[in-house]
């Protein structure tokens, strides 16, 4: 079986777990090849607020964000939530790249 296959359900089936993460796989990849037929590139940000107050002291700090990773994960950061510390500004910087990331999930 492939990992994308779709399952076939039939009256009487035992279902197990795998049956119901099977079915998201699916989704998923149903979800992702229509991002991808939509667009050349279905990722990147789509909502981007920077805490202009922050910047004003010489910090970097983002107070609200949405988009898409490359690898087709969603993410929010949505206002009042535990978001990344602020990054010190050194006074000379003026023009620097600021990259959002995803942490290692720890159990």
């Amino acid at each position: 079986m492939s990992w994308d296959n779709k399952v076939v359900w039939s009256e009487g089936m035992f279902l197990r777990t795998q049956h119901f993460q099977q079915a998201d796989r699916h989704t998923e990849w149903q979800v992702r090849s229509a991002l991808a037929a939509a667009r050349a590139h279905p990722w990147g940000v789509t909502d981007l607020q920077i805490n202009r107050e922050m910047l004003a002291a010489g910090k970097f700090a983002i107070s609200r964000a949405a988009g898409m990773f490359e690898d087709g994960t969603p993410f929010t950061l949505p206002d009042g939530a535990d978001h990344p510390a602020p990054l010190d500004l050194a006074d000379s910087v003026r023009n620097c790249t600021v990259y959002l990331g995803l942490p290692v999930r720890q159990p």
